[in-house]
């Protein structure tokens, strides 16, 4: 798109990074690497006894996002209590609640951070194997749509750019509308009015009047780049991310299949803003006022007075030789429907 509006990509990250964490904190759940409320584990160690060390983190846990409830570490003499930390076990086999930042400071860093490492390595195992299988699903299905969708692009867009060759100065004024004054269309007059001088006398002076015909419905769209750039960019997303998780079935390459999906899922919400944008541009009614203002600014003064009323045809608007092109609802629809399948998994 453009730099005119915020794009919806860089809105749409925020929620899915925390539909992400939400996903995440679902799979880990359901196969017992996470708990709610970890003061409801049977048994545990309360303090954990003078010289005994954990051999193994069991689960995490954080009661910001759960309960709503500080617990009490285990570990430390002033019993701290703190939202994140881990359920560990102890030689003896049972259970012990210690804080995510005392477990470092009594138990050692090197021998903490292995234990550490080893339950993300286990839940990062788990969350990814849940979304791979319906990740490859979604992959084969958006990707037959999105491949479907191109062609729809290609003919809008190739139609497009005869129009602007058939009329490069109507395109010209346009175009410095869109990237100068947000699309408006409007005429600076100046014309000499009646003034009285300080002498007394009746003069004259300039006077500056802005004419208004209207806007470029979408100027971010009007002047964009080619939605088939980001199209083919998000489809490339699509055969990176299946390579990857056809090819491994360790963590890293599957968290960068994840990673690709991602950005792709971006791409097409900033191509369907564009689609959306063409439509609204495609649109005939503003074009009157469009031929209007040029034949105004003198810029197309080779037309005739019977080119300034466009003509309905079934096939979209016409006038001096163009005709304006349309995307047909079924694009938007399909574009819509790539976008709520697009592949993530669980």
């Amino acid at each position: 798109m453009n730099d005119l509006d915020t794009k919806p990509s860089a809105i749409s990250a925020e929620i899915s990074e925390e539909h992400e964490a939400f996903t995440r904190q679902r799979i880990i759940r359901e196969a017992g690497l996470f708990v709610d409320d970890p003061e409801s584990i049977p048994g545990r160690h309360h303090p954990i006894p003078a010289g005994i060390e954990p051999v193994r983190l069991l689960k995490d846990y954080d009661t910001s996002r759960t309960t709503g409830r500080k617990v009490r570490c285990s570990a430390c003499a002033h019993q701290q209590p703190h939202n994140r930390g881990f359920v560990a076990e102890m030689p003896d086999g049972r259970p012990a609640l210690i804080g995510i930042n005392c477990g470092e400071k009594h138990f050692g860093d090197g021998a903490w951070q292995r234990m550490n490492a080893d339950l993300r390595r286990e839940q990062d195992d788990v969350y990814y194997a849940a979304r791979v299988h319906p990740a490859l699903q979604q992959i084969q299905t958006s990707y037959e749509r999105a491949v479907g969708l191109k062609g729809a692009i290609r003919s809008f867009e190739g139609q497009w750019k005869q129009m602007r060759q058939n009329v490069p100065e109507l395109f010209k004024k346009l175009d410095v509308a869109c990237r100068r004054n947000e699309g408006a269309l409007v005429r600076h007059v100046t014309r000499m009015v009646p003034s009285i001088g300080r002498d007394g006398r009746l003069t004259h002076r300039e006077q500056v009047e802005n004419v208004s015909f209207g806007a470029v419905p979408d100027p971010g769209a009007f002047i964009a780049r080619s939605a088939l750039h980001d199209l083919d960019a998000a489809i490339g997303t699509l055969r990176t991310a299946k390579l990857k998780l056809e090819s491994s079935a360790d963590t890293r390459p599957r968290r960068d299949a994840f990673a690709a999906l991602a950005r792709g899922k971006r791409l097409v919400e900033d191509v369907a803003a564009q689609m959306r944008g063409y439509v609204l541009n495609s649109s005939g009614e503003w074009w009157a006022s469009a031929v209007r203002f040029c034949l105004a600014e003198g810029t197309m003064t080779r037309l005739n007075l019977t080119h300034r009323t466009l003509r309905g045809s079934n096939d979209g608007w016409t006038a001096f030789d163009v005709t304006i092109p349309r995307l047909s609802p079924s694009d938007l629809a399909n574009v819509d429907a790539l976008l709520g399948e697009w592949p993530g998994g669980a």
